[in-house]
């Protein structure tokens, strides 16, 4: 695919309570179960991974939400091998599910069915390198960090995004404090995202 300039950047969470957003984004008093509701107020996409989905109560959730929501749901070997494979790959062929591969043995598997998202950063901002569905038109990132970003690795990160993706859209899910997500927000209206 040919380089593109980025005309969009997207956040979701990898999970539903990253790292401290149990206390940073979600009220105090709000039940357990209406977390995923109050979620999807401010997100459009979900990153699970498959311990985190086998886990979840997908068809409460999926009934929770519009077809303008995405769950991206990741893949392991260990699945590819299980009993209930068929009802997996079931799951994710529906209209608001997205196969996502962290693994390279996995994504050779799945030749065909995935294919690699080649935004990667090898330095201490951690970004890891994710494989996603073939008729995917946006590209995926996952940040990971135990602590906050500051102003000056993020203007880095999206610096490192704007010269790295060879789509025009790319969808960025955090596994980073919730501090981390605002000042996020807050650069991509800067940066007219």
């Amino acid at each position: 695919m040919d380089k593109k300039k980025l005309r969009y950047l997207e956040l979701g969470a990898c999970g539903i309570e990253p790292a401290d957003w149990a206390s940073e984004y979600y009220p105090d008093d709000l039940p357990e179960d209406w977390k995923f509701a109050y979620y999807t107020n401010k997100f459009k996409q979900i990153f699970l991974t498959a311990e985190q989905w086998q886990r979840a109560e997908l068809s409460e959730w999926f009934a929770e939400v519009g077809d303008e929501f995405r769950f991206y749901l990741e893949l392991t070997g260990a699945q590819l091998s299980s009993a209930d494979w068929e009802s997996t790959v079931r799951l994710i062929q529906t209209a608001n599910c997205a196969a996502v591969v962290r693994d390279a043995g996995v994504a050779d598997e799945l030749h065909g069915i995935v294919r690699r998202a080649d935004l990667l950063i090898e330095n201490k901002l951690l970004l890891q390198p994710l494989w996603q569905a073939e008729q995917e038109n946006r590209q995926l990132a996952l940040v990971h960090s135990v602590i906050a970003l500051n102003p000056l690795q993020l203007r880095e990160l999206f610096e490192t995004f704007q010269q790295s993706v060879q789509c025009p859209e790319l969808l960025v899910f955090l596994d980073t404090p919730y501090e981390t997500a605002q000042k996020m927000r807050q650069m991509c209206e800067l940066y007219g995202w």
